[in-house]
């Protein structure tokens, strides 16, 4: 099992933390391919009784029962609200969450049987999913134009300068930084395009960040492209 470590923010004296990461998946489709050689089914029959347990698990949950997995896991209803009053009818702002209580004999096989490995953090880029061209046309950008950019892990810091929203020339490699924006959020930005593109030429749209947890500097592309035009609102 990999694990890695990072610095934990806002504490005094400085503290770490230590995180296994999230790069490995095991679904049911996994599960139906690990288990087709230990039993007489198919791959699509055992992939079938385990999403139809997973559906029956959801059933009893909204039946308001307590699901136990022996060896795994309890699952349950819990309701999230305070009340003043015993009296009072649940407001509409009421929560209904599933919890689960993990079995202690769970707990115990791993922490007995595996071994940790450090490796370096995760390598979590931006992910851009989507630029809009607000006033202008992706076919002829130009100063002024702003750009919508969605995604996930777009947050950078405008102070630092190898961070922020850049255009990239595909024939030459050769950079434009976009220094004005408009609005940012983990999900948006929202950037003016500055002077200095070569007319007819194609740009690729790229975020460069931090994490949070890493002072390794990230890069993330839009898998689409620009074309460079006159300015807007110019001649």
């Amino acid at each position: 099992m990999k694990y890695y470590v990072t610095k934990n923010k806002l504490t005094n004296p400085v503290s770490y933390s230590a995180y296994v990461p999230r790069e490995t998946r095991f679904t049911l489709a996994d599960a139906a391919k690990r288990l087709v050689d230990s039993t007489t089914l198919t791959q699509s029959d055992i992939r079938a009784v385990l999403t139809g347990f997973v559906e029956l698990l959801k059933e009893e949950l909204v039946r308001g029962s307590y699901v136990t997995l022996d060896g795994m896991a309890t699952f349950h209803p819990s309701i999230r609200v305070k009340l003043a009053d015993e009296n009072q009818p649940l407001p509409g702002d009421a929560k209904l969450m599933v919890k689960v209580r993990v079995s202690p004999s769970l707990t115990k096989h791993v922490r007995t049987q595996a071994t940790l490995e450090r490796t370096d953090p995760p390598n979590l880029v931006p992910d851009v999913r989507s630029v809009t061209v607000v006033n202008g046309t992706p076919t002829a950008l130009g100063a002024n134009a702003v750009l919508t950019i969605r995604g996930r892990r777009l947050t950078f810091d405008p102070s630092k300068a190898d961070e922020g929203v850049y255009l990239r020339n595909k024939a030459n490699a050769t950079e434009v930084k976009c220094t004005q924006v408009s609005e940012q959020s983990p999900s948006r930005i929202q950037v003016v395009v500055p002077s200095g593109l070569t007319t007819g030429a194609q740009y690729e749209v790229i975020v460069r960040a931090r994490n949070t947890r890493s002072t390794i500097l990230r890069q993330g592309a839009w898998s689409g492209t620009l074309t460079a035009g006159g300015p807007v609102g110019g001649p």
